[in-house]
C-alpha cells in the first residue's frame, strides 16, 4: 500500500495492488502492453485500486486499473515518485520464478488512473505506459527485487535486489546477495540507464528503501529471516 497527495487538492490516493488469480475479469488483452518483453496475456492478471481520501472520508468506489503483471506472491515494495508522475512496485519471489519482477507505470494524480494510454505523462517514459526494469535472465542472475524508492527530486529510481543463494527462504547461511540498482528517469532508455551502485554479500535478507526528510535515502538490511 502507498499514498500521494492528489495534485489539486488536500486529497489523497491510497494505493494498491491486487493479483486477479489470473481470473478472466483480469485479463487485460490490450496489444499496447508487448513491448519490452512483457509477460504473456495470461499473466496480465492484476489491479491497482485508488481510494480517495478527502475531509469527508474515504471514498469506497476506487478507481481501479489493470496491468499486465501476475503478482501472486504479494511481497515487496510500492512507491509514488514525489512528483506524482510515477508509481513502482517490486514484486519478490525467493525462488526469482518469473513472477519476481520490477515495473513503472505512469500515474494521473487528477483520475488516480495508472497506465493510461492517453496519459499527457507517456513522454515521460519514452511513450510507453509502463516499463519492466529487469529482464528474466537478469532477475535470475542477479535476485529478486524487493525494495524501491524515488529520490527527492523524482530524477532517480532505486531498487534493491536479494538473492537467496542458500535456496532456503528461512535459512541464513552467510553467502546471499544484495544489489541496489538506480535508474535515470531522463534517460532515452530508462532500464537500459541502471547502476549498480551497491553490492554486499553475508548474512543479508530483504533491504528495504525509504526516502528521509533530510532528502537521504535510508536502507535496512535485516541479518536474518526473523
Amino acid at each position: 500500500v502507498t499514498a500521494v497527495r492528489q495534485d489539486d487538492c488536500g486529497d489523497y490516493w491510497v494505493i494498491s495492488l491486487v493479483d486477479n488469480d489470473n481470473s478472466t475479469n483480469g485479463d487485460y488483452t490490450d496489444s499496447s502492453y508487448d513491448s519490452l518483453n512483457w509477460e504473456s496475456p495470461t499473466n496480465w492478471g492484476s489491479t491497482f485500486y485508488a481510494y480517495r481520501v478527502s475531509g469527508s472520508g474515504v471514498d469506497l468506489n476506487p478507481v481501479k486499473s489493470k496491468v499486465p503483471v501476475d503478482t501472486d506472491e504479494i511481497k515487496g515494495y510500492l512507491k509514488v515518485s514525489p512528483e506524482g508522475d510515477f508509481i513502482a512496485l517490486a514484486n519478490y519471489d525467493v525462488n526469482r520464478s518469473i513472477n519476481a519482477d520490477a515495473y513503472m507505470f505512469t500515474l494521473d494524480l487528477t483520475s488516480g488512473k495508472i497506465g493510461e494510454n492517453d496519459d499527457s505523462r507517456l513522454n515521460l517514459l519514452n511513450n510507453q505506459r509502463g516499463l519492466k526494469l529487469f529482464s528474466d535472465s537478469e532477475i535470475s542472475t542477479l535476485g529478486a527485487p524487493y525494495g524501491v524508492e524515488f529520490d527527492a527530486t523524482s530524477r532517480f529510481l532505486y531498487l534493491s535486489l536479494h538473492d537467496l543463494n542458500s535456496g532456503r527462504w528461512n535459512s541464513m547461511d552467510g553467502d546471499d546477495e544484495i544489489r541496489i540498482f538506480q535508474f535515470d528517469l531522463q534517460a532515452p532508455d530508462i532500464a537500459a540507464s541502471k547502476t549498480e551502485i551497491h553490492y554486499e554479500r553475508g548474512n543479508v535478507y530483504r533491504p528495504g528503501l525509504q526516502l528521509s526528510y533530510g532528502n537521504q535515502i535510508y536502507v535496512t538490511v535485516p541479518v536474518s529471516y526473523t
